[in-house]
């Protein structure tokens, strides 16, 4: 009869009638991950965006941290702490990495700058004297808080004395209620925050509606997309290719410059940024730039040249 009543009950009643006490001490690790997480991500907004009071960005997040989290509950409890720093880990690298490319860029980072800064670890004096602030230290301290509470639970031997399911059982109703998050937090979000998130554009506006997790997940579908449709759909990608080209034909056009250079030899320099104390320079006694030092003794101005052949 109870089991009965139970099933016929709507979603939000379930959610009132649960043993929070119950629950919270039989998932004190889970939870310390989720919330710990969730304050990494709420203070990489304090530090860059400002607005850690918004909701839509703390339930998106909110939703991203239980979701990643609930997976735990496939191993035994002794061994989710593995998961855990795991995941701690590779999150806080996230939260850091956006942080500090935010005080030199005023924006985030992305999943090809993500790969690119691996290569770090043979400049990490550099980094740590001379990019890291007091601020970035702040968010190391989650994976240390994970650790310490692991520890802190084996010593009064929580793990032994306490009956901890593991399993479908106890990952799918954080699942379900990840995803009830996730909607949500999808039916707060205007046309404008949808279309932004679908093309990935405006780093800093989506950190701001969506969240760090939110926005690092959708970067990397983002990433990955072409990839998956040219291995899955290569006639998909051909045709939009073909009919990108058949819509914008290229007009040739001509005028008093037109075959200016027919029948000559052309050479193309490319020098992006370059700076004319480099011309003046010299080493062992041989010049930087010869080529170019050549055409400046020549009576070559660069500027005029390429205005005069219609060149940028």
């Amino acid at each position: 009869m109870n089991e009965n009543v139970y099933v016929r009950q709507p979603f939000f009643y379930i959610i009132l009638i649960v043993n929070y006490k119950k629950y919270i001490h039989e998932n004190i690790l889970f939870l310390t991950t989720v919330i710990s997480l969730l304050i990494n991500a709420t203070l990489v907004r304090f530090f860059t965006v400002g607005n850690y009071f918004e909701i839509k960005p703390l339930l998106a997040d909110l939703a991203i941290t239980i979701f990643l989290c609930s997976f735990a509950y496939l191993f035994r409890p002794k061994k989710r702490i593995n998961y855990y720093m795991t995941l701690s880990v590779f999150l806080t690298f996230i939260c850091l990495a956006n942080s500090v490319y935010y005080t030199f860029y005023t924006s985030f980072i992305s999943v090809s700058l993500i790969l690119t800064s691996l290569q770090i670890s043979e400049v990490g004096d550099a980094v740590v004297e001379n990019v890291l602030q007091l601020k970035d230290f702040v968010l190391l301290i989650q994976p240390f808080i994970v650790l310490f509470v692991y520890r802190n639970l084996k010593r009064s031997q929580y793990f032994g004395k306490e009956k901890l399911g593991y399993g479908r059982k106890i990952m799918i109703p954080n699942l379900i209620f990840a995803f009830f998050l996730f909607l949500l937090f999808f039916s707060t979000l205007t046309g404008v925050e949808l279309s932004r998130l679908n093309n990935q554009w405006n780093r800093e506006f989506l950190i701001m509606k969506v969240g760090v997790y939110t926005y690092l997940i959708n970067d990397i579908v983002k990433s990955l997309e072409p990839r998956i449709r040219a291995f899955f759909g290569y006639e998909e990608v051909a045709r939009e290719v073909a009919d990108y080209y058949k819509n914008n034909q290229l007009e040739h056009k001509t005028n008093k410059y037109t075959n200016i250079f027919k029948g000559k030899n052309i050479i193309t320099i490319h020098a992006e940024s370059i700076q004319t104390f480099v011309m003046d320079l010299e080493f062992n006694d041989e010049e930087v730039t010869p080529n170019l030092n050549k055409l400046a003794r020549e009576g070559l101005h660069f500027t005029n040249f390429y205005s005069q052949v219609g060149v940028g």
